[in-house]
């Protein structure tokens, strides 16, 4: 059940976050091959929209004969039986039918912890300073001059600093809603980075007279979000955990990218304090790969609730591992 036309979440042409991440490693060597049968090319920036496959997704899911695929379909209320989930009903976002879908277990992989949320599941989420959600964008050379309107209503970035380089532009860094409710202020989260690409392009071309012959060529409608709810399960895998080495036995994942926590870049913080939108990162080291508990992908007081992606048992610094940078082949987004 995906509340989108594309499957992949971050991973998709709408949001463009390329995959990263390793694989392969023992004793569960053959962990990621669900992924890899994507047998994507990995880059490190958003690209074209081709480049993400997105009917190769849905028409592999469709081959799988056991697999029910309901597209743009929000799942927004769950009927329980005690402490059980016994239905997830949806709305069809293109015509407005509910559809309810009765099962025995379910799996949250809505990266905000919808479902656990509406069924009563234990969370922790870190307001303020958590990090933050990107809407990437690309600007390319059309070999002839471009002229780019004054924005009244971007953020005003004129005499301001702010990464000014051609490959900075629409990079990860462009950040925002460290400070806001994640879903409460999803929307102008959104709006935030659409007002600082257009405020800062509009800079470049008017007051800097940089990239004449460049336009705005693509930019993602749909945040590719790092940070929200994140789900308990019966354990909450800490930093500490990563630094340590610390070895569970129900160990089933591999992590292998950096403890990789964003935060506001204090470059670029001066008169943006209440809603900075540049960020920067730590990227911690720790013995790789680390294989991440089994006990943090279901839920400690839902019984039949399972979850994946950044909605994972994790604490804030160890979700920068499992979901805080790209997006990973061992836990998918």
């Amino acid at each position: 059940i995906q509340d989108r036309p594309v499957l992949g979440g971050n991973n998709s042409s709408e949001a463009r976050v390329w995959l990263n991440g390793e694989t392969g490693y023992q004793p569960y060597p053959r962990v990621g091959d669900l992924v890899a049968e994507l047998d994507q090319a990995r880059r490190g920036h958003p690209g074209t929209a081709d480049m993400y496959e997105d009917e190769k997704k849905i028409a592999l899911v469709l081959s799988e004969p056991n697999l029910s695929l309901f597209l743009n379909c929000r799942a927004n209320e769950v009927e329980m039986d005690a402490d059980r989930i016994v239905a997830v009903i949806a709305q069809n976002t293109a015509d407005g039918r509910r559809l309810r879908f009765p099962g025995r277990w379910f799996a949250d992989c809505t990266g905000d912890g919808c479902i656990g949320f509406l069924a009563g599941a234990d969370y922790e989420m870190t307001v303020p300073d958590h990090m933050g959600q990107c809407n990437l964008w690309i600007v390319t050379d059309t070999g002839t001059p471009v002229s780019f309107p004054r924005l009244p209503w971007a953020i005003d970035l004129w005499g301001k600093p702010f990464p000014t380089a051609l490959g900075d532009l629409g990079k990860w860094f462009w950040e925002s809603g460290f400070p806001h409710d994640p879903i409460e202020k999803g929307e102008y989260i959104r709006d935030t980075n659409f007002r600082a690409a257009y405020g800062a392009w509009d800079a470049l071309k008017n007051e800097h007279s940089l990239y004449p012959n460049h336009k705005l060529a693509w930019m993602a409608h749909i945040s590719g979000k790092r940070e929200s709810r994140r789900l308990l399960g019966d354990v909450i895998l800490t930093e500490e955990d990563l630094l340590n080495s610390v070895t569970f036995p129900d160990g089933c994942v591999p992590a292998s990218w950096t403890i990789d926590v964003h935060f506001p870049d204090t470059r670029y913080v001066q008169g943006f304090e209440d809603n900075p939108f540049l960020a920067t990162t730590t990227f911690g080291a720790y013995p790789r790969p680390y294989w991440v508990p089994y006990r943090c992908l279901y839920s400690r007081n839902v019984p039949n609730l399972f979850m994946a992606g950044r909605d994972i048992s994790v604490t804030h610094r160890a979700l920068g591992t499992v979901a805080g940078g790209q997006v990973s082949l061992g836990i998918p987004i």
